[in-house]
């Protein structure tokens, strides 16, 4: 849906005509993603296993750069292992998801919040159903994808959810994208899960946010040198993560404990002196939008523009 609100022609060619281009020996952005998601999961499921024993960082830094050993033969025929140049790379790449990983630890001892999902599709074959949309006229659109975590925490006012992305580039979630139908996908996912939970979880659930993880082995560039335990710090807060949460002081809490000192958090785009809504209800109506314009067969070749730039458009 995004694809074709930037450019319909873009979604032609891509879902329509089924074109791709030619398959490379080389590393590509979606082959180190791929390699990243498979790596946090694993990291992930193995130590919130493990409860509070598996909150130690060292223990995050050890299972995160056994996980990416494991995973360097699979990507591209084992092209991370072909040549020095490649195993440096690799190198790299390990060293980006020890790096986050051990982010996502400390994320989780102040966090009450706990994945409940990991990789979750929802669709024909998934998980969940998929999200189910009338166009009218007798007419549906079925959304189909998969999550890359979902977590929950009990609240006051019930079960919350949450939706976590893991990126490898900055991304934040913009209203005005929101709006024009250009970053639907976080708040789609949000509408899946807490419409399916008293199916899924056996109870029903209320949304709390999207956030997106932005997987990054950072430098800091500091004036003066500065001490081991404020260089954590100011890693640690190189981590902090974007998205939209919902308005509301308990639920903002336990995703970060340590608010209760202070009134600025490390670890999600919130003080308590600013509110956001969630469009959770928005999103779901320009989905509806989209799929009626769709079905109508509109392939214009026409990329959208924001501000004073053309981003993202039919090449």
């Amino acid at each position: 849906m995004e694809r074709f609100v930037s450019c319909p022609f873009r979604h032609f060619a891509s879902h329509g005509l089924r074109l791709k281009e030619r398959r490379l020996y080389r590393m590509d952005a979606p082959d180190i993603g791929q390699l990243f998601h498979a790596a946090l999961r694993q990291t992930t499921e193995k130590l919130f296993a493990e409860g509070p024993a598996g909150m130690d960082a060292l223990r995050w830094q050890m299972e995160a750069a056994a996980a990416v050993d494991r995973l360097l033969p699979r990507v591209q025929s084992q092209i991370l292992l072909s040549s020095h140049r490649h195993r440096l790379m690799a190198r790299k790449l390990r060293d980006i998801v020890t790096q986050a990983s051990t982010m996502l630890g400390g994320h989780a001892a102040l966090s009450a919040f706990k994945p409940v999902g990991l990789e979750m599709s929802f669709g024909p074959d998934g998980m969940l159903p998929p999200l189910s949309l009338e166009l009218g006229n007798g007419r549906w659109m079925d959304i189909a994808g998969r999550i890359d975590r979902v977590d929950a925490a009990e609240s006051a006012e019930g079960l919350l959810l949450r939706i976590m992305d893991y990126k490898s580039s900055a991304v934040k979630l913009k209203l005005d994208e929101v709006a024009h139908g250009l970053s639907l996908q976080m708040l789609t996912y949000l509408d899946v899960v807490v419409s399916h939970a008293p199916h899924w979880l056996g109870r029903p659930a209320q949304p709390a946010g999207v956030l997106y993880f932005h997987v990054q082995n950072p430098l800091l560039h500091t004036a003066n040198g500065v001490s081991k335990e404020e260089a954590e710090d100011l890693m640690f807060r190189k981590y902090r993560m974007q998205g939209l949460l919902l308005a509301d002081g308990e639920s903002v809490k336990l995703m970060d404990e340590s608010l209760n000192q202070t009134t600025k958090s490390a670890v999600i785009p919130v003080e308590f002196k600013k509110r956001r809504q969630l469009l959770r209800a928005f999103a779901s109506g320009r989905l509806h939008a989209v799929g009626r314009i769709a079905f109508f067969g509109a392939i214009a070749n026409s990329p959208y523009r924001q501000k004073n730039r053309r981003r993202r458009g039919c090449h």
